[in-house]
């Protein structure tokens, strides 16, 4: 499933899996920015000897950023039996040539409600319970520990007896008596990082975006042949846009596919015109094996508006040839760099993901007001509802290609972080270069108000043969309501006591909460995930049209039509990305679409009410401009 996310998260949070929907992974931490990190914890007393590591998905880093908060970070919300594993291929060249002599694992601070022994297990295939496993090895309830967990394999395992095609599975498995979160893992992507079953069957971890990708777990490797001096290039460089003229750092990720510390690699970057240029990056922090870094590079635009191929490539790792293997990953990451005649407005896109069971989602509620208060028009939002009387079929894969837990928010498909966090990644939004932008008009298709004529122009600061974009359409409501059980708000802030003086109102609201209006409300949408297909040749600034009539005759959630409100998303369809967005009001039938004009609300200037010009939204009241040269006033509480 793809996930395009950009991972600036700010903490871990837990995850809940409902019983009675078990595909659901819901966001429990209810106050996630508020938490420390952890110090740094001793990596136990096994010592590996000249012929021995350790192995896993995690580095040595990775351990020491765990936050042991909240009983650890994965579990669930009642009493089950929890089964935890990796997976490695027999043909991994750390496996292929060792014994398995020890295996260590984490937990949380808080482990009181592990109420069995602690199974350890081997096995060529992911076993129905523990005990049906090759391998098998108790830990008594007594000998559990919170943190770290060093286990001396009775009998060593030697996997230079399996078959190159074979799998081997890793993993520990125990009860919890009540709600708990023992569960450590990291919130980076690996292939057979992390399996997890809670009684319903395994689930993979890896690219279904849950923030869980890693198990804090390795393996003590005896005897192999190990690679060394060798560097990877994680993903690609992904897609740029840069004005004509400028510079871009775009960042890169390598991961340490070797036994020893990387402590420099050096890189050959090819640029947008196909010159090379190499540089040597000394490292200040070690990169542990299976140990990541970011950083940026510098690129500069092509001469003229279009895409160009980026490239770079690690050639050299510790001052020797990279050593790296085609079946330990690539060390050459490309990309595309968009040189755009000029780089219009953005507006950004928040979709919440939502629903009235879910007991913290009253602080999506609380962040996307707060959103609207700041910004107005100058931001979309799309409160998008799943398993309550505002549930849209058409968004489901949106949530399954994107959604993270609830509550959960994703900026533009390209950020995913918790809806109080909106307000730091917000503003990065609107000052991140895009390379096209939408306006749309919309009006009503006949005098019974039963289908909408949408109009839109999409204009793109440079020229493609090969482009692959998209439109999609929601139709968002505000002021729905609902007497039944169904549309009671589920609160889990009633009688606490929180940091956050945004939450004051649910701390003392009951639970569930009932009488509540609904905003910001998808409630219809077509051609969501990827958009209806644009026309793949276009030229710089020269508009590509795009009309739909959008059905909703039979539409069953849209309570009052007076307060219906129309989006159109352009939408990158290789990134799934959200290039730009618009938004406007219906108008009237038997109004053309000449007589409404597509509106372009993106704010272009902003003035204090005595006239000076301002960098930024600032309190009080605020005069923007918008690109279609109307001028309003907003206020910014």
């Amino acid at each position: 499933m793809r996930k395009y996310l950009l991972l600036l998260t700010l903490a871990m949070v837990t995850m809940i899996v409902q019983a009675q929907q078990p595909w659901k992974a819901v966001r429990e931490n209810p106050s996630p920015a508020s938490v420390s990190k952890a110090a740094a914890t001793p990596h136990g007393v096994i010592t590996p000897t000249a012929s021995q590591l350790w192995w896993g998905y995690v580095s040595d880093s990775d351990i020491d950023d765990l936050q042991y908060r909240y009983s650890g970070n994965l579990g669930f919300g009642s009493a089950v039996t929890l089964n935890n594993a990796i997976m490695v291929e027999a043909s991994n060249p750390f496996i292929s040539t060792s014994t398995i002599k020890a295996i260590r694992f984490w937990l949380g601070d808080d482990i009181s409600a592990i109420n069995s022994d602690i199974t350890i297990w081997i096995s060529k295939s992911l076993p129905v319970s523990a005990d049906r496993a090759d391998y098998i090895q108790t830990i008594e309830k007594s000998d559990i520990q919170s943190r770290l967990n060093e286990v001396v394999l009775s009998t060593p395992y030697d996997a230079t007896t399996l078959e190159s095609s074979e799998k081997l599975y890793i993993g520990f498995s125990f009860s919890i008596s009540e709600m708990s979160y023992p569960v450590m893992s990291i919130g980076k992507d690996a292939a057979g990082g992390f399996f997890y079953d809670y009684g319903n069957g395994w689930i993979d971890f890896c690219g279904e975006g849950y923030g869980y990708g890693c198990l804090a777990l390795q393996l003590l490797l005896d005897g192999g042949t190990y690679p060394n001096n060798c560097v990877s290039i994680v993903g690609n460089l992904g897609q740029s846009v840069v004005k004509l003229g400028e510079r871009i750092d775009v960042p890169f990720t390598v991961t340490n596919k070797g036994k020893d510390p990387v402590t420099s690699f050096e890189i050959e970057l090819k640029d947008v015109n196909g010159t090379t240029e190499k540089s040597t990056w000394e490292l200040g922090t070690p990169i542990y094996l299976n140990g990541s870094m970011t950083s940026d590079i510098s690129f500069a635009s092509a001469a003229q508006a279009r895409k160009s191929e980026i490239t770079i490539t690690v050639t050299q790792v510790n001052g020797v040839a990279n050593t790296l293997t085609a079946s330990e990953g690539s060390a050459v990451g490309t990309g595309s760099l968009i040189t755009v005649s000029a780089i219009p407005p953005v507006v950004p896109v928040i979709e919440e993901f939502t629903g009235t069971w879910c007991g913290w989602c009253p602080r999506g509620t609380v962040y996307m007001q707060k959103a609207h208060e700041q910004y107005g028009d100058q931001v979309v939002l799309i409160a998008v509802h799943s398993g309550d009387p505002m549930e849209v079929d058409e968004y489901s894969s949106v949530i399954d290609a994107y959604g993270d837990g609830y509550p959960d928010a994703i900026i533009n498909r390209s950020i995913n972080c918790d809806p109080s966090s909106i307000p730091y990644y917000l503003p990065y939004r609107f000052n991140q270069p895009t390379q096209g932008k939408i306006d749309l008009a919309a009006e009503w298709e006949d005098q019974s108000k039963t289908a909408i004529r949408f109009s839109t122009k999409s204009t793109f600061g440079y020229s493609d043969n090969d482009g692959q974009y998209g439109v999609a359409l929601v139709l968002v409501e505000d002021g729905l309501s609902g007497t039944t059980s169904r549309w009671a708000q589920s609160n889990y802030y009633d009688g606490r006591s929180d940091s956050d003086e945004n939450m004051s109102f649910w701390l003392t609201a009951g639970d569930p909460v009932t009488g509540l209006e609904y905003n910001h409300v998808a409630v219809a949408a077509w051609n969501t995930l990827d958009g209806a297909e644009l026309p793949s040749t276009f030229q710089a600034n020269v508009p590509i049209d795009y009309s739909f009539t959008g059905d909703i005759s039979s539409n069953t959630i849209i309570q009052d039509k007076t307060k219906l409100k129309a989006v159109a998303l352009l939408i990158d369809r290789v990134s799934g990305n959200i290039v730009n967005a618009a938004q406007c009001a219906i108008g009237d039938f038997g109004a053309s679409i000449a007589d409404i004009g597509i509106s372009d609300n993106t704010v272009v200037a902003r003035f204090s009410v005595d006239g000076r010009q301002l960098s930024a939204p600032r309190k009080g009241l605020n005069i923007v401009k918008t690109a279609d040269g109307r001028a309003m006033k907003v206020l910014v509480k």
